[in-house]
């Protein structure tokens, strides 16, 4: 309630009539007038921010997907191959009991952490998931593959980024620190990045190869490949290479060896 009005000034305030005048015009009257303007404002402080606070369990659900996660492949974890299934026995693998209330949970909660597509009707319909990642696990697991900043760890070298590097480049789009301990986890959970608590720094640690870094490998060395071969039109800018002499008796001995043991 704002301070000093009552019921009826604010609706007079905030009315239809008010609404309309906006561009693109208000949708809410009285008190979720105010609502909405503060969610367009925000909206249009963090364009590319997509909350994980998506209910007041909203623990729970991000939970549920993980440990979803530990029966899967790698590829799997990490969108690269579906999820295939029926309804039921997929709502059970994320710990929901109804095919119904799964499918609200992928159009609503996992909206940006999976896509279905849904076969035939009823609980024993086939379906196909695929999960994906969200957009704040790929700004940051981009921010941590070409990170300057590298340390020896597990035996290897590895690009590495700070906990507060981390926050605050998540705080700078939006996100709040809990929603960021959640992306960390989920990026752990597919096997992309690993904590070191005693240096509070988080490392990639793949646990396999990723097809988008062998993607990039292949295209380096298809490069490499088209320019070594490029038809050469003049001989003479071919490099020259110069055999060893080798002597006529040499020659000869070697060419009785092979008849021989020919």
């Amino acid at each position: 309630m704002l301070p000093g009005s009552s019921g009826t000034q604010r609706r007079c305030s905030f009315s239809r009539t008010l609404g309309d005048k906006a561009s693109p015009p208000l949708r809410r009257v009285s008190g979720q007038m105010i609502e909405e303007i503060f969610n367009r404002l925000c909206t249009d402080l963090y364009p590319n921010y997509r909350t994980l606070f998506v209910q007041a369990q909203y623990e729970q659900v991000i939970n549920d997907y993980v440990n979803a996660m530990r029966d899967m492949s790698l590829k799997q974890r990490r969108g690269h191959s579906p999820l295939a299934g029926t309804k039921e026995a997929l709502a059970r693998r994320f710990s929901v009991g109804s095919v119904a209330t799964f499918e609200n949970r992928i159009q609503n909660e996992y909206a940006s952490l999976m896509k279905g597509e849904w076969k035939g009707r009823g609980d024993q319909g086939v379906a196909e998931i695929t999960l994906q990642l969200h957009p704040l696990e790929e700004l940051l697991l981009g921010e941590l593959r070409t990170s300057s900043e590298q340390r020896v760890l597990d035996e290897r070298t590895v690009p590495i980024l700070s906990a507060n590097q981390t926050a605050e480049l998540a705080r700078s789009l939006g996100y709040r620190d809990e929603e960021t301990l959640l992306v960390l986890q989920l990026l752990s959970a597919r096997g992309y990045v690993r904590y070191d608590r005693q240096s509070n720094i988080i490392y990639l640690a793949q646990f396999g190869p990723d097809p988008a870094e062998l993607r990039s490998r292949l295209k380096h060395v298809s490069l490499i490949l088209i320019v070594f071969l490029q038809p050469v039109d003049n001989k003479a800018s071919l490099p020259h290479y110069k055999l060893p002499n080798r002597s006529k008796g040499k020659d000869r001995s070697a060419c009785a060896r092979r008849r021989r043991f020919g």
